[in-house]
């Protein structure tokens, strides 16, 4: 990521504002609280834009009219990978240093990217130049798709610049993760999720 460091894009939002950011945590805190015995954390989520301090407080289940609240424990499988983080959160202005308050975050829920994607995704549509799709790469693709099977159906299609656009329908469902995509770009192919 790299660079200056700026706050993330949450500067200008107020207290308890709600808001959905992405990244990956470039550090991680783990602290206990002795008197409950629960475990909890503050974890640094950066982005390209920069980096946001996020609380991660311990879940607690259900009680009367106050729904469950998930917490630490829920998410610290993710919290501890390396992969792209999708955090809903609500903002809170920490005023310490009184001239510079700082927009943080408290955690409501956290989650991995490459899940939201999957969820979210209705079609992976691949676009090739035609004149680019020789046998071996079609017989690349196909063993790639083979490789990510899931539920998610494919479009390939085939364009001469210009001129005609040609969709080739493909029979396998896929899963919409981080490596088919990057495989598939590697292989020449522009990918879009729908």
């Amino acid at each position: 990521f790299g660079g200056e460091k700026r706050e993330f894009e949450i500067e200008g939002k107020r207290e308890k504002d709600k808001v959905t950011v992405v990244g990956v945590v470039a550090s991680l805190r783990e602290r206990m609280n002795k008197e409950k015995g629960t475990r909890f954390g503050f974890i640094t989520l950066e982005d390209l834009s920069g980096t946001v301090e996020v609380a991660c407080w311990a879940g607690r289940p259900g009680q009367g009219n106050r729904p469950a609240q998930k917490g630490w424990a829920d998410w610290e499988v993710f919290l501890k990978s390396d992969e792209p983080l999708l955090v809903h959160g609500e903002v809170k202005v920490n005023s310490r240093d009184e001239d510079n308050p700082k927009a943080e975050l408290t955690a409501i829920d956290i989650e991995p990217l490459s899940r939201v994607r999957t969820q979210k995704t209705s079609e992976v549509l691949l676009r090739i130049d035609a004149d680019r799709l020789e046998p071996a790469k079609a017989s690349a693709v196909k063993a790639l798709l083979a490789k990510h099977p899931g539920g998610c159906p494919l479009t390939v299609r085939a364009v001469i610049p210009g001129e005609t656009e040609t969709i080739l329908s493909v029979p396998q469902k896929v899963a919409p993760n981080d490596e088919l995509i990057e495989a598939a770009r590697r292989l020449g192919f522009e990918v879009e999720l729908r």
